[in-house]
């Protein structure tokens, strides 16, 4: 039963980013900051679930994440 739940959680934005370890976490904020100008404090707060995403933002960090263009960095 936890099983099924972690991996729901997983499917969303914030789900994924909270599965991350805190050097992960840390290169993923650094990719969209220095790569599409994002702020540290509204990204973070943003991925972590605090504060909604607007729809272009939505995008941008779903194909950064789907992509795994930060991994490649």
């Amino acid at each position: 039963m936890q099983e099924k739940e972690v991996k729901k959680r997983a499917l969303t934005i914030e789900g994924y980013y909270a599965t991350l370890s805190k050097k992960e976490k840390s290169q993923l904020i650094q990719f969209l900051m220095n790569k599409y100008g994002f702020c540290y404090n509204t990204v973070q707060q943003k991925l972590s679930g605090r504060t909604k995403f607007n729809p272009r933002d939505l995008l941008v960090v779903q194909t950064v994440i789907n992509q795994s263009l930060w991994k490649s960095k």
